[in-house]
């Protein structure tokens, strides 16, 4: 029977190229959290923001191997929670690549890898402001039939990475039943400026669920700058936490019976019409 609360956790970092550093500034910001927590959400690229294409797939590990996911295995087995680690840079191994997977995975209180998500839609965009980026130029894409959901103790999750985020359609085609949305992000800063919180709270509305979403914050080594503000939201679209633009670690509890309280006043999800085109 799954629990009917859920005390979650989201770090916002500024992560560097410099794996060891992000790793051991994460288990810093956990130790002075010093709060226990049954799931921590981390942001996209906490371990490892790199300066340059080459640099990804240098760092890149082969799926159930290498220090990224070993640490986040031992912090999960050591904090006795889950952690939903925002994106990792997991090699490819159907075919002869350059490129990397982004990948989601998700690790229970055990240590042990629960689910992976490769991120489906990826940033090729150039900005009004001139910031280009091209991630299909070093990312492969995600297998759009992939299951993005993972049953945890408190119900089925749904994840996601950063850019997912503006594709309302891809979290319809989770099941009803996902009681919480992951958005790991390094939004850019003028686009988060502009659009982080519209979105985030858009797809908490439209799904009644809650949203945990870590981000990353400030200035990278790479030139790139990040809006932060990483937040979880309630199915109603309030704010419940928010991270302004520093790295840390905040805590919210979760009570589940708030989504079925929602969703029984306001049924909208009984009332999707997918015949409509």
């Amino acid at each position: 029977m799954a629990e009917t609360h859920c005390k979650i956790a989201i770090a916002q970092m500024n992560s560097t190229h410099v794996v060891e550093e992000n790793l051991q500034q994460l288990r810093l910001m956990i130790v002075a959290h010093a709060e226990s927590f049954d799931m921590l959400f981390l942001p996209e690229n906490f371990a490892h923001m790199p300066r340059n294409e080459h640099e990804r797939t240098q760092f890149a590990e082969t799926l159930g191997e290498g220090k990224i996911q070993s640490f986040l295995s031992d912090i999960a087995q050591q904090q006795n929670c889950w952690i939903v680690a925002g994106s990792v840079p997991i090699l490819v191994d159907h075919q002869q690549s350059d490129k990397i997977f982004q990948a989601c995975l998700v690790y229970d209180n055990q240590g042990r890898l629960q689910k992976r998500y490769d991120k489906v839609h990826l940033f090729d965009v150039t900005l009004p402001n001139g910031e280009s980026y091209q991630e299909s130029r070093y990312i492969e894409f995600g297998d759009s039939s992939q299951n993005p959901t993972v049953e945890t103790p408190w119900g089925l999750l749904g994840l996601s990475i950063c850019y997912d985020v503006r594709f309302p359609e891809f979290y319809r085609a989770m099941p009803d039943e996902i009681f919480m949305l992951s958005v790991p992000a390094a939004f850019t800063y003028d686009s988060g400026q502009a659009h982080w919180q519209i979105l985030l709270k858009a797809r908490a509305v439209e799904n009644q669920v809650f949203i945990a979403a870590a981000a990353q914050t400030g200035q990278h080594s790479n030139g790139r700058k990040t809006w932060g503000h990483s937040t979880v939201i309630d199915p109603w679209g309030k704010t419940i936490v928010e991270i302004a633009q520093n790295e840390k670690i905040v805590s919210s509890m979760i009570d589940l019976a708030y989504i079925r309280q929602i969703r029984e006043q306001f049924p909208c999800l009984h009332h999707k019409r997918t015949q409509i085109h």
